[in-house]
């Protein structure tokens, strides 16, 4: 399933993004619902819903963790998720669990 995000850890915080790869899959990205801050999420099920040209997918959690903060701006413009930047194609960042 990491092939679908990047990923960018900073001490107990990660930062979750969608890879080149699950963007070719997608298309181009109409919808994004990410979780609120403070969700706690589990590896391996799901907790991001993302609508695109090519497919509707509900995507599972590569690491468990809290939600700390999310992307509001690829919220309102979903189009953002299909750029390169890691600056902007970003979904959530997370405290890990262990």
């Amino acid at each position: 399933m990491e092939k679908w995000y990047w990923i960018e850890k900073t001490g107990q915080q990660t930062k979750i993004g969608l890879s080149p790869v699950a963007q070719d899959d997608l298309g181009e990205i109409a919808f994004v619902e990410l979780p609120a801050v403070g969700t706690k999420v589990e590896l391996d099920k799901p907790f991001v819903s993302i609508e695109a040209t090519k497919a509707v997918l509900d995507y599972d959690a590569p690491v468990s963790g809290t939600i700390i903060k999310v992307n509001g701006a690829a919220v309102a413009q979903p189009e953002l998720l299909n750029g390169t930047s890691h600056e902007q194609n970003w979904l959530v960042e997370l405290q890990l669990r262990h």
